[in-house]
């Protein structure tokens, strides 16, 4: 096992709202190691993207608030840090790719200006020499004639080539984590290829450490090492991804195995899970995703299951799971 380089445990992050505090990520725990792709997966609104930028402390809400648990960096508690060395940590250390880039993008900036912003700020490098080492993330991710795209503004780019601004951007001061949210989002699919094949590169040659935020399980099959499960907030399963889509010990994977284009068989209507998320504001007691559960019982709605260890690296907060997987239900969705 490599080593770890990033430790989230017990995360809580509340909302406080007119009517009263809301928790929206409760008790989310996981490990990165070096070189791993983790997938964080799960529908819109599971907490995913909350999740990646609460080990920033880039939290969209000053209502929003780390509540509880420990980022671990290191083996440095992070969320101990004040602003001053948590700006220390962004961009050097953890960087982030966020979902839309045509909104993180400085319209009536240059994309070169922009890269080179953060390698003046953290390296104090004058801007002639920051400008030849954004030529250079350009080249590295692909984007055609670096030194002349320079000077490019970023609505001169397709979709995906902002969206390749956007990892030089995140790679500028050579991070060892890379937190990737939505990076396939909104393109056609030979370039999410090309965007997929582009982080897996930059794994290899940097040694990068990548947190995949995505809900699209063909996705986490092409890249990911590791698969986190998130619903309403809480982690419901965690394996590796061979073991996780080969044999998922809890109902929601399974459905979410299910659905996914091309499991079914042609002509057929394709498998949901009926149903949507519970709000913040109504969560159910017990199992959060009891209430859409073909196989809950009254024990699943009485008390939260715990997230539990059943095999070597695999982790499930299903209290049926034995039960289901001896009846062929669970082990092979």
């Amino acid at each position: 096992m490599t080593a770890k380089v990033l430790e989230v445990e017990d995360l809580v992050v509340t909302i406080h709202t007119a009517s009263g505090v809301l928790t929206a990520i409760d008790g989310v725990s996981f490990e990165l190691h070096e070189g791993e792709v983790l997938g964080l997966v799960g529908e819109s609104g599971s907490g995913k993207t909350l999740t990646g930028r609460a080990i920033l402390r880039l939290l969209p809400s000053r209502r929003m608030a780390i509540q509880r648990g420990a980022i671990r960096l290191n083996g440095e508690d992070i969320t101990k840090f004040d602003e001053t060395r948590m700006r220390r940590v962004r961009g050097r250390s953890v960087g982030m790719i966020f979902q839309n880039p045509t909104s993180h993008l400085d319209p009536v900036m240059t994309v070169g200006s922009q890269i080179a912003e953060s390698i003046r700020f953290y390296e104090g490098l004058p801007r002639k020499e920051s400008l030849v080492r954004a030529a250079e993330l350009l080249r590295q991710v692909d984007i055609p004639d670096p030194a002349v795209r320079l000077s490019s503004f970023p609505h001169e780019f397709s979709g995906g080539m902002r969206q390749r601004v956007m990892i030089a951007a995140a790679l500028a001061c050579r991070p060892k984590i890379l937190i990737a949210d939505e990076p396939t989002t909104a393109l056609d699919v030979t370039v999410q290829a090309q965007i997929l094949r582009l982080l897996l590169g930059l794994r290899e040659r940097r040694g990068l450490s990548i947190i995949l935020v995505t809900h699209d399980l063909g996705v986490v099959a092409q890249t990911c090492d590791t698969v986190a499960v998130m619903y309403a907030g809480r982690l419901l399963e965690r394996a590796p991804k061979r073991n996780l889509l080969r044999g998922t010990l809890h109902p929601y994977t399974m459905g979410l195995i299910a659905s996914q284009p091309g499991k079914g068989k042609p002509r057929e209507e394709l498998p949901s899970i009926f149903g949507q998320q519970p709000s913040l504001s109504d969560l159910p007691e017990g199992c959060r995703f009891h209430p859409r559960c073909d196989y809950s019982e009254a024990q699943c709605r009485a008390a939260v299951p715990p997230l539990e260890e059943v095999d070597v690296n695999h982790q499930t907060a299903c209290r049926r799971w034995r039960e289901l997987a001896k009846q062929k239900i669970l082990g092979a969705a």
